[in-house]
């Protein structure tokens, strides 16, 4: 008789164990599911945030950099130094213009330009070369990547980054045919992950 209690018992909790390590995966999924969810909604908030309180000077800066991509000189892509004003006639600075970005930028942007500054630090971009060179195209890459960024995070949209050269570039076609073109693009694509 205390025999048939034990199993009665036993038999009772195996059951309460199976029902519990039935639903488990369930549980787990669930879980998983709610963090994603609150990470999402914090991401959405963070965004938002930043679009409603720095839309303006998020705008500005999309512009500076555009203007940065556009002064650069078609024959070989280096910056044209005459027209390094903004528009109340002051001397615009990278630092000032990087500093602006790193401050609205979403992550990937920052990292774009943390790899376009650790390029000119490296002394990869050396303006004494005439013509189209690897630095020069490497350069203006990384301002149309960075111009990308930064009008996904403005808009949502994402514009593929030549798109933005095909606008300032008139013959880009046969640009992109030269090994300089292919391997700085190639090298920026294997930086930056996401692309």
């Amino acid at each position: 008789m205390l025999w048939n209690v034990v199993s009665l018992a036993c038999l009772g909790l195996l059951a309460v164990i199976t029902y519990f390590v039935k639903d488990l995966p369930v549980y787990f999924r669930e879980m998983k599911l709610e963090q994603s969810r609150a990470r999402n909604s914090q991401e959405l908030l963070r965004e938002a945030y930043f679009r409603e309180i720095g839309g303006e000077e998020v705008a500005q800066i999309l512009k500076d950099w555009l203007s940065t991509l556009f002064r650069f000189k078609d024959d070989n892509f280096e910056i044209d130094d005459e027209e390094d004003t903004d528009e109340d006639g002051e001397a615009s600075s990278v630092e000032d213009l990087l500093s602006r970005t790193v401050l609205y930028g979403s992550t990937h942007t920052i990292h774009l330009c943390a790899l376009y500054m650790q390029d000119l630090y490296e002394g990869i971009l050396d303006s004494e070369n005439d013509g189209l060179d690897y630095a020069g195209c490497k350069s203006i890459l990384y301002s149309a990547f960075i111009i990308s960024s930064l009008k996904f995070d403005f808009t949502g949209y994402e514009v593929e980054p030549l798109r933005f050269l095909e606008m300032k570039i008139n013959d880009l076609s046969e640009i992109k045919k030269t090994e300089a073109f292919k391997k700085a693009l190639e090298d920026i694509k294997r930086e930056d992950k996401r692309m």
